[in-house]
């Protein structure tokens, strides 16, 4: 899954990319490196991998 997510270009892609997958296709290990990737700050280690993707394409609507 990571290796997908990094090849995407743009925001969009990112974005786009995150949402048509499954949430049981993360592991916590890889969105934990998207989170660091798209420059999340804060510990969000005890976050629901739900949680986790919606802070993820929060963080990039906003960069």
């Amino acid at each position: 899954m990571l290796r997908g997510f990094v090849k995407c270009v743009t925001r969009k892609e990112r974005i786009a990319y995150i949402l048509d997958n499954r949430f049981g296709n993360w592991s916590d290990s890889e969105l934990d490196v998207v989170m660091e990737i798209v420059g999340v700050k804060g510990d969000y280690s005890k976050d629901s991998k739900e949680d986790k993707i919606k802070t993820i394409v929060e963080t990039l609507k906003v960069a």
